[in-house]
């Protein structure tokens, strides 16, 4: 005799309520464990990028388009958007990237951002000599010349001498492009280019109206008041020489430096010119012994005063700078105490200037009224680079179109021909005569302490 099964009374309404969505949660479950076992995983900050979402899509056919994305894969040079799965081996192109498309794709958990900065042209000459610290700043930056790191590039930087159209990459929108100038548009080949227009997001310069003022060169310091005045002395003693200069750059605009400094020498008074322009080797000289040091800039533009007048004022050795430079004599208000020098153009004539700085020699009281700005004044060292200024940029990414009229604000109205009405004070440089290795002797000024 057979035995009946029981009967079981099975409530589908219940087994949809209950165990239908266990079920799916299950292959939900199975379903993402599989889905992130295909995703290529992060190996290597060249190799495999999480960006911002509106990107730029370069084609082969040199057409650009606009995607958006949060995968970002490095091709060679060109740089091109793909779905999450899709990896591209190096130097791998495309024919063709889908206009848009959405993609998912893994979330990567980072400490604190660390903004990349590239260096993108050679820095005076040498490739990887960039000084950019950022250790003391605020916010996390580092520092490469690695071309190969531009897609993790927040900021690029150019050198203005080592910048050629050609050279500029193309860039995501999130990038900034920075250009830095340290030498004075007065020479035909430190000028902007009219190409260069609305490409350059950020100005490093001298001069004021950039979006950084700064200059490698100038190694400007800030002169504050001290809280206690220092007690007087006389910064005359031990003092038996006139006049010192450096100069090894021979060529001028505007003037001709070197006639001016010949002209004050025939007006009584000692020169000692070393560098190129003069002896080429110092020997045991003592500047110390000198009175005055000719800080004669190389051309007359805004704000273009170079480091050999802040080295004279914060020596020890007690040298009055007398200055030729600057749109005029407020650039030089602008970065140095009352008195602390003597600018050329206050004078009516160099007979003028030249009888003046012989009384200053002679007169112990004149002398030291140059220098007393020390007992009240103390100055605070900048830095070779503007590193957290640069770096609090590529956090906060505030907007910062490319100027249009970048080329006609750095070139135009910039330089000036001097204002003594002597002609052989006035320049006897034409631009044509320019030659590749006045170049390079420009160039090279801050090194060679001009």
């Amino acid at each position: 005799m057979s035995q009946k099964l029981p009967h079981i009374d099975i409530d589908i309404a219940k087994v949809r309520k209950y165990l239908l969505p266990g079920v799916i949660a299950l292959a939900y479950v199975v379903g993402v464990i599989i889905y992130t076992a295909s995703v290529p995983h992060r190996t290597s900050q060249n190799e495999y990028y999480r960006i911002m979402t509106s990107i730029t899509i370069l084609k082969n056919d040199n057409t650009t388009e606009y995607g958006f994305t949060n995968n970002v894969i490095q091709t060679s040079e060109t740089m091109v958007t793909m779905p999450t799965r899709t990896v591209l081996q190096q130097n791998t192109t495309i024919s063709h990237t889908p206009r848009y498309f959405t993609t998912i794709v893994p979330t990567y958990t980072f400490p604190q951002q660390e903004k990349l900065i590239l260096g993108y042209t050679k820095w005076f000459g040498k490739m990887g000599e960039w000084s950019l610290d950022f250790s003391h700043c605020e916010h996390k930056c580092k520092l490469s010349t690695n071309k190969s790191m531009l897609p993790n590039a927040a900021m690029l930087l150019f050198e203005q001498k080592h910048l050629r159209s050609k050279t500029i990459p193309n860039t995501l929108p999130h990038q900034y492009r920075v250009i830095l100038d340290f030498e004075s548009p007065g020479f035909v080949f430190n000028r902007f280019k009219p190409t260069w227009n609305n490409l350059f997001n950020i100005t490093v310069t001298y001069r004021r109206g950039s979006t950084i003022q700064h200059s490698i060169c100038q190694h400007r310091h800030i002169f504050e008041k001290r809280e206690i005045p220092l007690e007087p002395q006389n910064y005359s003693a031990g003092k038996t020489k006139d006049m010192i200069a450096y100069v090894s750059n021979c060529h001028s605009v505007g003037y001709n430096r070197l006639h001016l400094m010949r002209e004050l020498h025939n007006h009584n008074l000692t020169l000692d010119l070393f560098g190129k322009c003069g002896k080429t080797d110092k020997g045991k000289n003592d500047d110390s012994r000198h009175r005055f040091y000719l800080s004669f800039e190389n051309s007359l533009c805004q704000d273009y005063i170079t480091e050999k007048f802040f080295k004279v004022l914060l020596s020890d050795q007690y040298l009055i700078p007398v200055v030729m430079g600057g749109e005029s004599i407020e650039d030089y208000l602008q970065v140095a105490p009352p008195d602390s020098f003597i600018h050329v153009e206050n004078f009516t004539s160099i007979e003028q200037l030249a009888e003046y700085l012989k009384f200053v020699a002679s007169d112990a009281d004149s002398f030291n009224r140059h220098h007393k700005w020390r007992e009240t004044f103390k100055s605070v060292p900048g830095v070779p680079l503007p590193a957290c200024e640069l770096c609090k940029i590529a956090h906060d990414k505030p907007s910062l179109p490319a100027s249009d009229h970048l080329s006609q604000w750095w070139n135009e109205g910039a330089c000036r021909t001097a204002k003594l009405v002597h002609s052989h004070i006035s320049s006897n440089q034409t631009e044509n005569s320019k030659t590749r290795s006045e170049e390079r002797s420009v160039g090279q000024e801050c090194r060679s302490r001009r």
